[in-house]
C-alpha cells in the first residue's frame, strides 16, 4: 500500500521540484541535516552524495 501511495505522489508531482533532506540519524555518512542538490553552502552536491554508490 505504501509503495503505490508512494508512486502516486511521485506521478502527480512529476514536473514539481522535490527536495531531498538528509541528516542523523537517517543517513549515517551525514552529521546534520542538509538538501542534497541543494544551492545553500552546506548543502551537498548530487555527484558527491551519489559517489560509490552501487545503484
Amino acid at each position: 500500500m505504501l509503495n503505490r501511495a508512494a508512486w502516486r505522489f511521485l506521478a502527480r508531482h512529476a514536473t514539481h521540484e522535490l527536495p531531498i533532506v538528509v541528516g542523523p540519524p537517517y543517513d549515517r555518512d551525514i552529521d546534520r541535516y542538509v538538501e542534497i542538490g541543494g544551492r545553500r553552502p552546506d548543502d551537498v552536491p548530487f555527484d558527491d552524495y551519489l559517489a560509490n554508490w552501487p545503484g
